[in-house]
């Protein structure tokens, strides 16, 4: 497999990271926002979903960490 450097540059790779990492905090955050009032089925869906969200940006960082080199 190529290395990310090969298609990326160090400034870039990290821009990527950074975003991906505030992506993955956000979708956390909404997760453990607490559920209140009416429509608390929907709630829960919607933290699941945040769950699954903030998931899927570690795993997209865990694969550009693999494939740094």
């Amino acid at each position: 497999m190529a290395s990310l450097f090969e298609f990326f540059t160090e400034d870039q790779i990290e821009l990527i990271n950074t975003a991906l990492e505030a992506q993955e905090k956000k979708w956390l955050a909404v997760n453990r926002k607490p559920i209140q009032g009416y429509g608390k089925a929907s709630e829960y869906v919607k933290k699941e979903k945040a769950l699954d969200k903030a998931k899927e940006f570690k795993d997209i960082l865990n694969i550009i960490s693999e494939n740094l080199f």
